[in-house]
């Protein structure tokens, strides 16, 4: 198939990078590059089987900005391929680790974080994804005085949160704001406007088979004594409110606390509403009518959803979930979370965001507030959380 052209010819290309002497080898990388940005494109277009749910690649504003380094691994049979640019600089690090071997740590990492139980079990494997996929790279990076880290996953890592690779003293996030897009190219060149309005939507009782999540209220007040809101809960909270107020437009974030799936299918993936599941086509029907206008949804909070353990169809989906609705950024989680950490950790995001934090810097800020207390300092609880697509 194409896609598996695409990463042969990335194969190829990159086995040939090694050979060659500069400048030749910076012209081969930046060819690479491109192929990875086409097959990243291609893989999101084939996830929701609709060319114009994804649009033609846009100028990536990374080169603009020296204090933040993209990151793309390759996972290949025989070995693991880095890529990294800062800047207009790419460098290229080959790393023998092979995809049996990176998908069994993969697997034990994830089985670890997202059991609060587990105690430090999830140390050993992320100690070993870091000094496979972070340690080869640290003294460019710390050349670089790079301070964000934005990693365009492949195949298996997208099941996993970078946040949580350890060095044997620290977390990764504890050194760098970390976002995740699924193609640096479908990141725009505007950086966002300040907040204006934000549409709140929570389930809080029991609904439709699934549980309460009685910490919405906290979550949803404390937003709105940050930002100028609208709130819809339990009985208000229904599909064709939703659509209305999309229709009227004027909100920046549109914040969803609800049960929400994504499966390998995207058309099995949705969100609760109290009237009934909302699609991927739905929501991008709803949210996404504001894509074209003046004012299109800066960022979409998804804050109760979950992808299935190694499922990287799935977490493709969840990657993709920015680029569908046609927002700039998307913050959701990786795994269902606690309730009551999840209403703190919210809050605390939107806290950073009022004073003036980037929406990876006030993510990482909320992180550590929950890494920073005892109760919480599990990554159960604060690793899901992935800010995708415009960090900025």
């Amino acid at each position: 198939d194409v896609l598996a052209l695409y990463e042969e010819y990335a194969d190829l290309m990159l086995e040939r990078a090694r050979t060659l002497e500069a400048p030749a080898a910076a012209a081969a990388l930046r060819e690479v590059r491109q192929t990875l940005e086409t097959l990243r494109v291609a893989e999101v277009r084939n996830y929701f089987e609709n060319r114009c749910s994804v649009p033609e690649s846009v100028a990536s504003p990374a080169a603009a900005r020296e204090s933040v380094a993209v990151l793309y691994p390759l996972v290949f049979e025989d070995r693991t391929e880095l890529l990294v640019s800062f800047g207009e600089e790419l460098r290229q690090y080959t790393v023998p680790v092979d995809l049996p071997a990176l998908a069994s740590a993969i697997r034990s990492l994830r089985q670890a974080i997202e059991d609060p139980e587990s105690g430090a079990d999830y140390l050993r494997p992320a100690q070993l994804l870091y000094r496979w996929l972070i340690e080869p790279l640290q003294p460019a990076l710390e050349a670089a005085a790079s301070t964000t880290l934005i990693v365009v996953p492949d195949g298996p890592l997208r099941t996993i949160p970078f946040a949580v690779l350890h060095d044997g003293s620290r977390f990764l996030l504890e050194r760098y704001s970390i976002g995740i897009t699924p193609a640096l190219s479908l990141v725009g060149a505007v950086s966002a406007e300040p907040v204006s309005r934000v549409l709140l939507n929570g389930i809080i009782a029991p609904t439709r088979g699934f549980a309460g999540l009685p910490f919405v209220a906290e979550e949803l007040a404390s937003i709105g004594a940050t930002f100028p809101s609208r709130a819809y809960t339990d009985e208000g909270f229904v599909s064709a409110t939703l659509e209305r107020e999309m229709v009227e437009g004027g909100y920046s974030i549109v914040h969803m606390a609800t049960h929400a799936q994504f499966a390998a299918d995207y058309r099995r993936s949705f969100l609760l509403a109290h009237d009934d599941l909302i699609t991927m086509d739905e929501l991008e029907d709803a949210v996404g009518s504001q894509r074209f206008s003046d004012r299109p949804v800066d960022l979409l909070v998804l804050s109760a959803c979950r992808t299935a353990e190694g499922d990287e169809r799935a977490a493709l989906g969840l990657a993709g979930v920015a680029v569908k609705t046609g927002v700039r950024s998307a913050l959701a989680s990786l795994w269902a979370v606690n309730d009551e950490s999840t209403a703190r950790l919210v809050g605390e995001f939107y806290r950073q965001l009022a004073g003036d934090a980037g929406k990876a810097d006030a993510l990482r800020g909320a992180q550590l507030m929950l890494l920073n207390d005892a109760r919480h300092s599990h990554p159960a609880y604060w690793a899901p959380f992935l800010l995708i697509g415009d960090w900025r």
